[in-house]
């Protein structure tokens, strides 16, 4: 099962930007974790959800701070990374 996300302002779906798979959700866990504790948001695998501008930088953050304190590079990890900080913008994810 994967979350698609799509541009906030594209309502029938048209423009998918990128997917996030479960093993992608098991990496970003300390990420998510730490963004609901700033945000009070989750990201609902299950259901659609709006993810602001601002909070996309934040995910993009947090998930580079996390990076910077591991001993290796986790490349699923810099991969997520990548997906979010090339879409700067208002997203709808899509849950399945």
């Amino acid at each position: 099962m994967a979350v698609e996300f799509y541009p906030a302002d594209d309502k029938n779906q048209k423009n998918f930007l990128f997917q996030l798979t479960d093993s992608d959700f098991e990496k970003l866990q300390d990420v998510l974790v730490e963004y609901k504790k700033r945000t009070g948001l989750t990201i609902d695998r299950y259901k659609t959800t709006r993810i602001h501008e601002g909070h996309v930088k934040l995910l993009v953050e947090l998930t580079e701070k996390i990076l910077a304190n591991i001993h290796r590079p986790d490349l699923q990890l810099i991969q997520i990374k990548e997906k979010f900080k090339g879409n700067i913008k208002d997203l709808i994810a899509v849950g399945d």
